[in-house]
């Protein structure tokens, strides 16, 4: 994996901190129905399950620091989630339609991308080319 991959995975990552602070859509219930109590949502996450260390699959099962990473968030803020293997180039479009809640996967925090959609802090840096050398 190359260093722009890298880097694309890790702001990606720090985009799902971002939207599971209350930054997703949510569509009005219907009439008859009462809001469901955040701790009953069972949340959507996206993950691009193609990326070890940080989301891979493993015998039916996702693993990596993204899916341990999310697996403490839920756990410490008492909320349920679902992975949803996406495409990565289907995450940006998924969380503006509304289809998911969030994703965990990196991606790189673009000016252009802040205008659509919310990121989280960071909590990876990938070192500048320079500073490998």
């Amino acid at each position: 994996m190359n260093k722009k991959q890298l880097s694309v995975i890790l702001v990606i990552t720090a985009l799902l901190m971002t939207l599971l602070a209350g930054c997703s859509q949510e569509k009005a219930p219907a009439p008859a129905a009462a809001p469901a109590p955040a701790a009953e949502k069972t949340y959507i996450i996206a993950c691009d399950a193609k990326y070890a260390p940080f989301s891979f699959e493993e015998n039916g099962k996702y693993k990596g620091i993204d899916v341990e990473l999310i697996a403490a968030i839920a756990k410490a803020e008492g909320f349920k989630y679902e992975l949803k293997p996406m495409d990565f180039s289907g995450i940006i479009p998924a969380i503006k339609a509304g289809q998911i809640d969030g994703s965990i996967a990196g991606m790189n925090i673009t000016q252009k991308r802040r205008e659509s959609i919310d990121f989280s802090d960071g909590y990876f840096v990938i070192p500048s080319s320079s500073s490998l050398e």
